[in-house]
């Protein structure tokens, strides 16, 4: 999967190399996944999508060129980059609601260092991976950057839901 992710990469420089033709296992299940790529270890690149839309093959290099190039946090990344990037990939497990009718039920019923966490309401929608609690270790912060990620104000949301999700994440270091 990563030579994959790598593959797709590469290939998008260097048309003249077929991109390879890979076959996983479970390739065509439709599993959730994002792509990370980062640089001297800080974030350069992440999308993904929380529902399995596509098989996984297809997902991971379309996700890998997203991550890439339309990340809109980022410029699109430059073919002289790619020697320093990392990637890593995560496999998203199914999501499970979670209180959200306050912070502190939310954060009581949260598991730091394993828990994806998905918020929504009806305007808004974001996400962190369980791989952020590495950046954000203390469940406070980690909710409130989450917040500020989905456009929300420090103030609890009157219409947010919650759910959690596990996920299997691996990468090139």
């Amino acid at each position: 999967m990563l030579a994959l992710a790598r593959a797709t990469l590469v290939h998008h420089w260097q048309r003249q190399l077929p991109l390879p033709n890979v076959i996983l296992p479970h390739g065509q299940l439709t599993l959730p996944c994002f792509v990370t790529l980062q640089k001297h270890g800080q974030l350069r690149g992440c999308i993904g999508c929380l529902e399995g839309r596509m098989p996984l093959v297809q997902a991971i290099a379309y996700f890998s060129l997203a991550a890439a190039f339309s990340d809109p946090r980022f410029a699109p990344l430059g073919q002289d980059e790619l020697p320093q990037i990392r990637i890593h990939l995560s496999l998203l497990g199914g999501m499970s609601p979670l209180p959200a009718h306050s912070r502190a039920a939310l954060l009581a019923a949260l598991t730091p260092g394993e828990d994806g966490l998905k918020l929504q309401d009806p305007y808004h929608q974001a996400t962190f991976l369980p791989s952020v609690w590495e950046q954000l270790p203390d469940p406070e912060d980690f909710v409130d950057q989450l917040l500020r990620k989905g456009g929300w104000s420090p103030h609890w949301p009157g219409q947010l839901q919650a759910w959690r999700y596990p996920s299997l994440s691996f990468g090139e270091d």
